[in-house]
């Protein structure tokens, strides 16, 4: 079974994990923070691909999207260099250490289809004989990988170890022509154009939530930030529809949507930061104020950096996130039952969006943050009745 505590336990292993341990760092550079920001370079890169019509298979780039993270958390903040010749030299037994670890975490269809992804990755970097499809997808993999770490590079690593870099003389290869020639993909090069300054603003923000931490002002251990949240959110999205046999169902559409709708539900507050959960509920009215001042910031200070053929799906993933709501005819959103929306709703053509499933994650993964904390020995009057709260 995917959808297990050990399964959940083990996404949050990677809030424990620190990157760039080598070199002097202005904040914590963590690994859940790192993939949170990759999975979302790796939608802006495929739907890039998309509309220069390239067909991509959705499904399984969010699948591969997941085991990519799994691999990065047991292997944990090995050195680039060091990782590369253990891959090269011994892939076997690294692939067999991996899988071992993830046997009683993952089920046995998932842990078999984990397999065959690690042996992808390996096939594609030393031996360059994969599918074509298959090799498309990795290509997305390793170019988000590459791109979410030059944007750590840049901001946290470069600016405060620049005696070090000169003096050790090295050479972390983020040079722009470097990495659009690696692997060849068009859309990276149109994000690292210069004259499409529009990408990097967005992508900045969206890079942004990892400095806004949740539980304001609570001492929590281990800290998570909204952009770390977002994926945790996302992966047992995608979970509880694995779970329920949704993959092997008619619409993919909606296992897609939802997906992107918990990964993206926090971006607002990349332009309005966090409106704790007390302060939205303190009067009835109140959720629906602060909504509509969210949606007018986002339509002023978010919609202008997005391309038009990615806008209005991330603004359909924001707006009323936590509703079931497919799109009418006229493209317009149009709120529906959860049994309707599993029913006559449930077709590629409405587009729709199991709000609720996204809610119920949101509110889980809060939870498991109150929950891990408090197990720790780091507890409040906060932590202990947001837990409660929650589960009532």
């Amino acid at each position: 079974m995917i959808l297990s505590k050990d399964f959940l336990l083990k996404i949050h292993d990677s809030c424990y994990i620190n990157r760039w341990n080598e070199f002097l760092r202005p904040i914590d550079i963590i690994e859940l923070d790192n993939q949170a920001f990759k999975w979302i370079l790796a939608y802006i890169l495929a739907k890039i691909e998309e509309n220069q019509g390239v067909k991509i298979d959705w499904i399984k780039l969010v699948k591969y999207l997941i085991f990519d993270f799994l691999d990065r958390i047991i292997l944990t903040d090995i050195k680039p260099d060091i990782l590369d010749k253990l891959k090269k030299e011994y892939s076997e037994k690294l692939n067999d250490y991996i899988l071992n670890i993830c046997k009683n975490v993952l089920d046995f269809s998932f842990l078999k289809e984990f397999e065959e992804f690690l042996k992808l990755k390996v096939d594609f970097e030393y031996f360059s004989k994969i599918d074509k499809n298959d090799e498309f997808l990795i290509k997305i993999i390793f170019s988000s990988s590459k791109l979410a770490s030059k944007w750590e590079y840049e901001k946290f690593i470069e600016p405060f170890n620049e005696i070090k870099i000169k003096n050790e003389k090295l050479n972390l290869n983020f040079e722009d022509n470097e990495i659009k020639e690696k692997y060849g993909l068009k859309s990276v090069g149109i994000i690292l154009d210069k004259d499409k300054e529009n990408y990097k603003k967005f992508l900045d923000i969206c890079f942004s939530l990892r400095y806004q931490i949740r539980w304001t002002g609570k001492h929590r251990i281990p800290k998570t930030s909204v952009l770390g949240h977002e994926l945790i959110v996302s992966i047992t999205t995608f979970a509880f529809f694995y779970e329920n046999n949704f993959l092997n169902g008619k619409n993919e559409k909606i296992i897609y949507n939802n997906f992107f709708t918990a990964l993206f539900h926090d971006l607002p507050e990349s332009v309005t930061r966090d409106i704790i959960s007390p302060v939205k509920q303190a009067t009835d009215d109140l959720p629906n104020i602060v909504k509509k001042i969210e949606d007018e910031i986002v339509s002023k200070e978010l919609v202008p950096l997005m391309e038009p053929f990615f806008e209005k799906e991330i603004i359909y993933y924001t707006s009323d996130e936590f509703t079931d709501r497919i799109l009418d005819k006229n493209g317009k959103i149009k709120h529906v039952s959860w049994e309707d929306l599993n029913t006559k709703y449930n077709k590629t053509d409405f587009d729709p969006i199991d709000g609720r499933l996204v809610r119920i994650c949101d509110h889980f993964s809060a939870l498991m943050e109150a929950d891990i904390s408090i197990k720790h020995g780091i507890t409040s009057e906060h932590l202990t009745s947001g837990r409660e709260g929650i589960l009532a």
